[in-house]
């Protein structure tokens, strides 16, 4: 979450008037992330997420996310409703840019929260329950962040020289490595692919939501496995929490049993996810709007994750 778009009182009050949710009492910023404008609005019915989509997020991928959200949503996964304005539609219009209302999702984000093994292993079969259920999901949209995409995000940052020159050798070595790995029978469904605990909430030990579905797409299972271990399992100095990493993993086979195949290659898509997320946080930072209120993570963090995936002997 973050803010790029300005929003006033004024705004706010002639988007509400079409809709049904109440009149506004306040609202203010939410400037967690890098993605979107998020302002947290309180009406007379309640909390409610205003989301304005900005430049990354693509008009044409809405339908996809939106829909993603609505099917969870009534498949009783706890994914934020989306609130229809008066003529039905999903998405607002402001000043050229579209935008969604949710609803308020209870509990505390999990990254704000001591981690135990009963959320862990909560967290694991939530996402396990989101890949069974969406496998019923008949939308699709491509990764953008595949193989083939970080290779070219590599590219483009290395013409900008934003990648520091110590940091380069490894991950061409790891990229031409993962081009030489055959994922091709492994199986494929929609996944969250931004499954961080700040997009958890929970309360009391129970997963009560969660959020962002905008990188949301259909690829390999193992992906969005690997990019939650790279989130959820390492503490702050950068070290490896091998007993979340097996909590995570014996909770999410408490849902979807993993194939030998899949803990194979589970090693490889920690690699590719690492560096996945050292590239976006990259070129977020290269790229920064210095006029929004937003919060810029540190590439940094993943560049260690890809150190000690590149010497990890695998699950």
């Amino acid at each position: 979450m973050a803010v790029f778009t300005r929003l006033e009182h004024e705004d706010i009050k002639a988007i509400l008037l079409n809709y049904k949710i109440g009149d506004l009492v306040s609202f203010k910023e939410i400037s967690e992330g890098v993605e979107n404008t998020n302002y947290l609005i309180e009406t007379t019915n309640g909390k409610h997420i205003l989301t304005i989509f900005e430049k990354r997020v693509s008009k044409k991928d809405l339908p996809f996310f939106l829909g993603l959200m609505d099917y969870l949503s009534t498949n009783n996964f706890p994914s934020p409703k989306i609130h229809r304005n008066d003529s039905g539609n999903l998405t607002f219009n402001f000043k050229a840019k579209t935008g969604v209302i949710i609803s308020f999702l209870e509990g505390i984000i999990v990254e704000k929260t001591e981690l135990n093994d009963e959320i862990i292993l909560k967290a694991g079969a939530k996402l396990a329950d989101m890949h069974n259920i969406t496998q019923s999901f008949s939308a699709r949209r491509e990764n953008e962040y595949t193989l083939k995409g970080i290779t070219k995000l590599f590219q483009g940052l290395k013409l900008k020289r934003a990648i520091p020159a110590e940091h380069e050798a490894l991950v061409k070595e790891k990229i031409n490595y993962l081009q030489t790995r055959d994922f091709s029978e492994l199986p494929k469904g929609v996944i969250h692919a931004d499954f961080f605990p700040d997009n958890v909430f929970a309360q009391n030990n129970q997963i009560t939501g969660v959020i962002d579905f905008y990188f949301a797409c259909y690829d390999y299972l193992n992906y969005d496995i690997a990019t939650t271990i790279n989130a959820w399992c390492f503490d702050k100095e950068h070290n490896f929490k091998e007993e979340t990493a097996n909590n995570l993993l014996s909770g999410y086979e408490s849902i979807r049993k993993l194939s030998a195949r899949e803990k194979y290659y589970l090693k490889d898509f920690c690699l590719l996810t690492s560096i996945r997320f050292y590239l976006t946080r990259t070129f977020d930072k290269t790229y920064q709007n210095k006029n929004a209120n937003v919060t810029i993570k540190n590439p940094n963090d993943y560049y260690k994750r890809l150190e000690f995936f590149s010497n990890f002997n695998g699950f």
